[in-house]
């Protein structure tokens, strides 16, 4: 597989989630990839912040009941991991334990045995090495329901 045009010769390694779903594992397994940046590998990982699809196609009130579980759950994130945070917390055990945060708008994001769109940010993070990064603005122009969804990009180191 390769990331640009044949001409480039961008070599690309696709890798799956393990099993399980474990965030710990996760960022670990980041943070062993880590040392492959020192050699000029790039490492990009894609998933997403809100996937619940009882919410994606829902009309009225759950439809809303998504819209804000998507903003309190994309205000988690960026809390404990944005380097502009002023959150005292350890990222890398808040981030472990994310279906553990105070509000329910983890399991309205990420229902119950559905986290893996979330997973690949914590390998991201891992590989960043485990530090807090930068909060990019992720453009949307579709006009559907995933456009009104708060879900922020990160660049880690």
């Amino acid at each position: 597989m390769l990331l640009a045009p044949s001409s480039h010769k961008i070599p690309v390694v696709s890798m799956s989630i393990i099993k399980g779903y474990d965030s710990l594992q996760h960022i670990e397994l980041g943070e062993k990839l880590a040392s492959l940046r020192e050699e000029g590998v790039l490492i990009i990982s894609s998933g997403s912040s809100f996937h619940s699809m009882g919410h994606f196609f829902a009309q009225g009130q759950k439809r809303q009941e998504g819209i804000v579980g998507a903003r309190i759950f994309d205000e988690f994130l960026r809390d404990i991991l944005s380097a502009d945070s002023t959150n005292s917390s350890n990222p890398k055990a808040a981030l472990a334990d994310w279906r553990k945060n105070e509000s329910n708008a983890n399991e309205i994001a990420h229902p119950i045995g559905e986290g893996e769109h979330l997973i690949p940010l914590m390998v991201a993070f891992g590989a960043g090495g485990s530090k807090r990064g930068k909060v990019l603005k992720c453009k949307r122009e579709s006009k559907t329901m995933i456009s009104e969804l708060e879900m922020s990009c990160f660049e880690f180191n």
